[in-house]
């Protein structure tokens, strides 16, 4: 989970920047979760900020901005985050048939499973 903090100009800790910090993606979904954080001391501290990718890597870049009060901060983009979208589950794509067999019965249609992707999420 990110964590963004506030630095003067020599690169020391502001403990006096108590503005709300908001994240933002470039990618095609949208950030869900705690994406607006007041900063505590300087330090803007997320949790539970989830990205829900569809495809296989996707790449997004996460930015944080200030809320601009007092002197507006430029804001801040991460590194390219690449999505990872796995298999949570099997499906039949064809039911076996026929419905009802006596033992010894041969299936007519051959069972094809495959994976079925479900939306991944991507935790920063």
């Amino acid at each position: 989970q990110p964590i963004v903090r506030a630095l003067d100009a020599a690169g020391n800790l502001d403990t006096d920047f108590i503005e709300t910090v908001t994240l933002s993606t470039t990618g095609s979904g949208t950030l869900s979760g705690d994406i607006d954080i007041a900063a505590v001391g300087g330090v803007a501290t997320f949790s539970g900020v989830i990205y829900p990718a569809a495809v296989d890597r996707e790449s997004i870049v996460i930015s944080a901005d200030d809320e601009a009060v007092g002197i507006d901060l430029a804001a801040i983009t991460s590194s390219a985050i690449s999505s990872e979208v796995t298999a949570t589950r099997l499906v039949f794509q064809v039911q076996p048939s026929p419905r009802f067999a006596y033992a010894g019965d041969t299936l007519t249609t051959l069972e094809a499973l495959y994976c079925l992707r479900w939306a991944a999420q991507v935790r920063s």
